[in-house]
């Protein structure tokens, strides 16, 4: 992550949002701990599911492209060679830790880091009588966000099933690396082909996850868990280092970052007692 990426410009409403997320989010957790009686370390990691939805149309307008080059490739006599396709982004890992404060034995309150990623990428050649043109396409798509959350179990059998809700503010981007290298003996006429190089997209949003997590204590200060939680997020406005907004294919159609989507997390977490001489209140 880039540190000069979060002083790009941001609308005015759109910055008073995110300012005052970040404010709520520092109330939060510095009023919580003056009633917490276990302080929780959590890790965890799992599969994530994201929509991306324009970043998979600038995947088709690639694939257009790519399918009309392998076309070309098939008719002359003169250039061998085919492209793959891109896939479709929608899946990846991802990551998160963070910190709890309990209120009670049944109900938490505190925030956590996640990292999700997705990624697509495919490389080939055209061969034109031994001289080789590449075609490279590689689109890696991230977010980061800081979630000011609450647990609540509302069911003890043995093993805990509890509920997860959160609020907090994205940051994330997509980074963009392309070869576009087309054989002499292709016609001339070709309208879009998208530019070479390598471009990174950034930007800030606001985001929600909810869910539903099952936990199994192993002893009073360790607990395992899995979850499953719906996130909700989008970063609609993303910039690259020139400030222009993000544009993959390079037809002139702006995209936004959509990161909604399920994630499954296995974690770990850890308390530790804050009650005085070590007893619950």
């Amino acid at each position: 992550m880039d540190g000069d990426a979060l002083l790009y410009p941001l609308n005015r409403e759109g910055g008073m949002m995110k300012r005052l997320a970040v404010g709520v989010t520092i109330l939060v957790l510095v009023a919580i701990p003056l009633r917490a009686e276990r302080l929780a370390f959590r890790i965890g990691a799992g599969p994530s599911f994201v929509s991306l939805t324009d970043v998979n149309a600038a995947v088709l307008k690639f694939n257009g492209l790519i399918a009309l080059l392998n076309e070309y490739s098939d008719t002359l006599p003169t250039v061998t060679g085919q492209v793959d396709p891109l896939s479709a982004i929608g899946g990846g890992t991802a990551y998160v830790a963070g910190e709890r404060y309990w209120i009670t034995d049944s109900l938490a309150f505190g925030a956590s880091l996640e990292l999700c990623s997705a990624s697509t990428a495919v490389d080939g050649d055209y061969d034109s009588d031994g001289v080789f043109s590449t075609i490279a396409v590689a689109l890696d798509a991230f977010g980061v966000g800081l979630i000011l959350d609450g647990h609540f179990d509302f069911l003890d059998a043995g093993v805990l099933l509890g509920l997860d809700l959160g609020i907090g503010l994205y940051y994330g981007g997509v980074n963009r690396n392309a070869t576009f290298e087309i054989p002499e003996a292709f016609p001339g006429n070709l309208s879009s082909v998208p530019p070479s190089g390598e471009t990174r997209y950034r930007g800030l949003g606001l985001g929600y996850r909810a869910g539903v997590s099952l936990a199994y204590p192993i002893t009073d200060w360790l607990r395992v868990d899995s979850s499953v939680l719906y996130r909700s997020a989008a970063i609609p406005s993303l910039t690259d280092e020139a400030g222009d907004p993000m544009d993959l294919y390079g037809d002139g159609d702006q995209q936004q970052v959509e990161l909604g989507g399920i994630t499954v997390q296995f974690g770990i977490s850890i308390s530790i007692d804050l009650s005085p001489n070590g007893e619950k209140e």
